[in-house]
């Protein structure tokens, strides 16, 4: 009976495996990076195959270490995650440029291959929130609610609503079609004082000499 007994103690001590996860909440801000641990208690004997599984919002990565050295490795399809696994008992998850939607419970889960028996646990998991990034707003005046934007330089000026729009030429003391008059009654005044004095030296000295 008591070998029965020491027996069922052993082999309790063999299956059983604890996992634990850190930190238990982060909180994190869009366009950020951040690092999830996943470990479990030293075993005697060590294992020689381990697999690390992390899950969230439908997403499962997994990385199976066994005699060969720690190394990286990219989830497929997303260059943002990478899991870095040792078989001595430690995952980590790294996420960077996280968004909003990245924010989930992550789970860890750990398998032990060898030496047998089989041995699945899996912890309690890393609430992660990810918090929007505030964007700038444009700043208004308090007036017209328009945005403050440098202004181009006016074209055409122009007046309260229902009125009528002045170009440039308006804006002058005197108008150009004013300026336009001017210019042609100098020139009506010279044809017309020219023509006078042709007529004068020319058409009148011939008339002279023909009485």
């Amino acid at each position: 009976m008591l070998q029965v007994w020491l027996l069922l103690l052993m082999r309790g001590s063999v299956t059983s495996l604890s996992v634990s996860q850190d930190p238990p909440t982060l909180n994190v801000t869009e366009g950020g990076n951040f690092q999830l641990f996943c470990s479990f208690g030293k075993r005697n004997p060590p294992p020689t195959a381990v697999t690390f599984t992390w899950s969230w919002n439908h997403i499962t990565v997994y990385e199976f270490v066994s005699h060969r050295p720690q190394e990286n490795v990219s989830h497929l399809g997303d260059p943002r995650v990478q899991i870095q696994s040792n078989r001595s008992g430690s995952s980590s998850l790294y996420i960077r440029d996280v968004v909003t939607t990245d924010s989930a419970l992550y789970l860890c889960k750990v398998t032990i291959h060898s030496p047998l028996p089989i041995i699945n646990r899996q912890g309690k998991g890393t609430r992660v929130i990810v918090t929007a990034q505030q964007r700038r707003s444009v700043q208004t005046t308090p007036h017209d609610n328009k945005t403050n934007l440098p202004s181009p330089l006016p074209t055409v000026s122009c007046y309260e609503a229902n009125r009528r729009c002045q170009t440039p030429f308006s804006l002058l003391p005197i108008s150009f079609c004013t300026l336009l008059f001017v210019v042609f009654v100098v020139l009506v005044s010279c044809i017309c004082i020219g023509c006078r004095l042709y007529y004068q030296y020319k058409i009148i000295p011939q008339s002279t000499d023909s009485m």
